[in-house]
């Protein structure tokens, strides 16, 4: 993966999201907020976020634009 790409993956399983923002390895990590976690590489820069209990998060937001587009 080239240094300046981005990918997602999600495992259905776990419900987990994970968004990579370049190759190398995570040696430091943070929760910043409930679920979701900061890796950082060697150089101190953010390299992937990982989001679990994704489905959730995103049902109720979803769920509250649809209702207001179908008014």
């Amino acid at each position: 993966m080239g240094k300046n790409k981005v990918k997602v993956w999600f495992d259905e399983d776990v419900d987990i999201l994970y968004i990579s923002f370049g190759s190398g390895f995570s040696l430091h990590s943070e929760e910043v907020e409930d679920n979701v976690r900061l890796e950082y590489g060697e150089d101190g820069k953010v390299i992937g976020i990982e989001m679990s209990d994704i489905s959730k998060k995103l049902a109720k937001p979803i769920a509250r634009h649809l209702a207001e587009a179908m008014k």
